[in-house]
């Protein structure tokens, strides 16, 4: 991990530091823990990345945080740059990838007093499942044939809408359920 990020730091840096003086459009949505909003400011662990190799290099820009359909959609015009974005197989003739921040799996969770044993996931199909928007998730779940979907902006508004039982099972990366909830 750690020459990972190294490699990641010199490669930004490298091209930041020719881009100084250079404007680009660097933009994030709510992400947790990766990306989101405490107290107005954005935060988070690819945002002090980013930040820090901001800085280094002198960059002046403020990253923009917005809602994640339109990060995807600006993503694709020139000088553009998106993060954290999970690193999928149809994702991978879209975008110049820099490295990796973090690698996590998707899971589906449910409450515990909701708890079923449950053998694969086709028995999943026809509950209400929170997914969010702009994640890969839901264009996955689209392509087995989930019938009931709930498609949510943010982490942070599945989260509250899990815990207030609006949908049965909520299917993200297992490192940003656990801590949003």
């Amino acid at each position: 991990m750690k020459h990972i990020l190294i490699l990641i730091t010199f490669i930004f840096i490298t091209t930041l530091s020719a881009l100084q003086d250079y404007k680009l459009n660097i933009s994030t949505g709510e992400l947790p823990p990766y990306a989101y909003l405490k107290n107005n400011e954005l935060s988070g662990l690819s945002v002090d990345i980013v930040n820090e190799l901001k800085k280094r290099v002198g960059y002046k820009y403020k990253i923009r945080n917005k809602p994640w359909a339109r990060v995807i959609k600006e993503s694709h015009e020139p000088d553009s740059m998106t993060f954290p974005l999970a690193r999928v197989t149809y994702r991978e003739k879209y975008y110049k990838w820099i490295g990796p921040i973090y690698t996590d799996s998707f899971v589906f969770v449910v409450k515990k007093e909701n708890y079923r044993d449950i053998k694969d996931i086709n028995a999943l199909k026809d509950m209400s499942v929170g997914v969010n928007r702009g994640a890969p998730t839901a264009k996955r779940l689209k392509s087995l044939n989930f019938t009931d979907l709930i498609i949510i902006t943010s982490e942070i508004k599945l989260s509250k809408m899990f815990i207030r039982d609006r949908f049965y099972t909520w299917y993200a990366s297992k490192f940003m359920i656990f801590l949003t909830n």
